[in-house]
C-alpha cells in the first residue's frame, strides 16, 4: 500500500477531540473521514514522479514533432530563396542583355 500523501497521526487527532469534549466514537469517525478525504485528494512523491516522468515524455514528443516542422519549413524556406535568387539572377542577365542590345544599335 501507498505511504499516505500527508503524515497525519490519527491517534492524537482523536485523542485531541476526546480532550474537546467530543465523544471518542464521533471523534473517531470525524478523524477517519478528514484521514480519508486527505489521503484521496493530495498527491504523493510517487504520485509527482510519475506525473513529471509523463510530461518529460510527452515534452519530448513534442519537441521532436517541432523540429520536425521546423526542418520541412528550413527546406521550404531554402527552396523558395534559391527560386527567388534563379529568378533575379535571370532578371538581371535580361536586363543587362537589353542594356546591351539598346547599346549595340546605337
Amino acid at each position: 500500500m501507498a505511504e499516505p500523501a500527508i503524515k497525519f497521526d490519527t491517534a492524537a487527532a482523536v485523542d485531541r477531540l476526546v480532550a474537546a469534549g467530543i465523544p471518542r466514537e464521533h471523534a473517531s469517525a470525524q478523524v477517519r473521514l478528514l484521514a480519508d478525504t486527505i489521503n484521496d485528494n493530495f498527491a504523493t512523491k510517487d504520485d509527482l514522479d510519475r506525473l513529471e516522468q509523463r510530461l518529460r515524455t510527452e515534452l519530448r514528443t513534442e519537441i521532436g514533432h517541432v523540429r520536425t516542422e521546423m526542418g520541412k519549413l528550413e527546406a521550404r524556406l531554402a527552396d523558395r530563396i534559391i527560386t527567388n535568387i534563379k529568378w533575379t539572377a535571370g532578371m538581371q542577365i535580361g536586363t543587362i542583355l537589353a542594356i546591351m542590345a539598346t547599346i549595340k544599335l546605337l
